[in-house]
């Protein structure tokens, strides 16, 4: 290892004793100390024309682990995993062997973030036909629709979207977890996705932006036009 990766090395150990639990007695995560010097490792080792595969594979992928804010998992991937799983793969060949606990994890991140790619740009009608009663929504489009009703009690939640004069109410049941935000004045949806979960098919993911849930089965409970009655 040349002296610029040692000074990589240097900042990279730094921090891992700032963020990672090392077993000591009285340990305590310092967390913007540890940042730093996580940044100063991974932006020295960007400017190495040559990597040192194993120690650069370990510093994606702390980057991954410690930058889900305010990077998108798109952006995760492309700039830590993808990268990081080409490190290990060198740092293989080259006989610089990493644990089977970090294989293992770079592995979990790779194959269910490129399921979630993958799912996310098939056509919109393909990933409908998850919800259940999804061939009533024949003139109605989540993107551009707009969120006007939303309830949630223990497993169960109503979301309820209007798209031109039509309103559907989808029923969610099984919820593992979900997420709801955004401001009701400007919250018009731009994006749609609903597949299986990767690790365990019998779970949907649903996701309009404002709107995301885990759950086991999604229902198109009420259709109807806007002021009247159940279409």
């Amino acid at each position: 290892m040349n002296k610029e990766w040692e000074a990589i090395k240097t900042e990279y150990d730094q921090a891992r004793a700032c963020l990672r639990e090392d077993g000591k007695d009285g340990w305590r995560r310092k967390q913007e100390e540890g940042w730093y010097h996580l940044w100063n490792a991974y932006h020295q080792a960007e400017q190495c024309e040559t990597k040192e595969p194993l120690l650069y594979a370990r510093i994606l992928s702390m980057m991954n682990a410690e930058s889900r804010f305010p990077y998108s998992d798109f952006d995760r991937y492309h700039k830590f995993v993808k990268p990081a799983a080409e490190a290990y793969s060198a740092a293989v060949s080259a006989s610089l062997i990493p644990t089977d606990k970090e294989l293992e994890m770079n592995q979990y991140y790779s194959e269910t973030m490129a399921y979630q790619f993958e799912s996310r740009d098939r056509d919109c009608e393909e990933q409908m036909k998850w919800i259940s009663g999804y061939e009533k929504l024949n003139d109605f489009g989540f993107h551009d629709s707009k969120p006007i009703r939303f309830e949630q009690t223990g497993e169960t939640a109503r979301l309820t979207l209007q798209y031109n004069d039509i309103q559907v109410t989808l029923l969610f049941e099984g919820i593992i977890e979900f997420q709801a935000e955004g401001d009701p004045v400007t919250s018009w949806i731009s994006e749609f996705c609903c597949y299986p979960c990767y690790h365990n098919k019998d779970l949907l993911f649903f996701d309009i932006g404002y709107y995301r849930f885990t759950c086991s089965r999604i229902t198109v409970q009420e259709i109807k036009k806007a002021g009247s009655n159940e279409l």
